[in-house]
């Protein structure tokens, strides 16, 4: 049985991490618009092929409530490193409202602790030297990891599941569970 408070309390605390994602993107974004070409149909970077449980949880739960969707079911065919996302239509995001916190920091400049340089997007900042940018603009996608498998492993204690915490989720599974009518609730 699920603590009913404490998950609304956990579900809070991913989309405040969501919208401090969101709210770093837009700001960057504002600040080196002729730098950024991420814009709606970008899907140059969608790539993602597996999610932690939390985030599989929530896409499952939007997917549940969608009476409609435009995407393509994922063939059984073995999967190629570097395919698109599978819930890419046309280049747009389906799930867009519930996008993985890593989708959310596409395009921005990344700095890790355990490499040199800033990670970006190769379409951005082309024209621009990273080096000398505000260290404002420059997300730090360890500490963000970091809350993300906090929250991920809260998740899987709430829901009685501590097995789960280290496991990804295949994204393609989430869209073929979604559309055969299967209610997985082993998240």
């Amino acid at each position: 049985m699920t603590d009913t408070a404490s998950f609304a309390t956990l579900m809070r605390q991913y989309q405040t991490l969501c919208q401090y994602c969101d709210n770093v993107f837009a700001t960057t974004f504002q600040a080196f618009q002729t730098q950024m070409q991420c814009a709606k149909g970008c899907a140059s970077c969608c790539i993602l092929e597996t999610v932690a449980p939390l985030e599989a949880y929530l896409i499952r739960s939007y997917l549940q409530s969608q009476s409609s969707m435009p995407v393509t079911l994922p063939s059984n065919q073995p999967e190629q490193a570097q395919e698109p996302c599978v819930f890419l239509h046309r280049n747009i995001c389906t799930i867009y409202p519930v996008r993985p916190i890593i989708c959310r920091t596409h395009g921005l400049p990344l700095v890790y602790p355990d490499r040199s340089g800033i990670d970006v997007c190769p379409l951005n900042f082309t024209t621009f030297d990273l080096r000398t940018v505000d260290p404002g603009f420059l997300l730090d996608a360890d500490r963000l990891t970091q809350n993300l498998m906090r929250l991920n492993l809260a998740f899987s204690i709430l829901t009685q599941q501590p097995a789960i915490a280290g496991k990804r989720i295949p994204l393609h599974q989430l869209l073929t569970d979604a559309f055969q009518g299967s209610g997985n609730s082993s998240l």
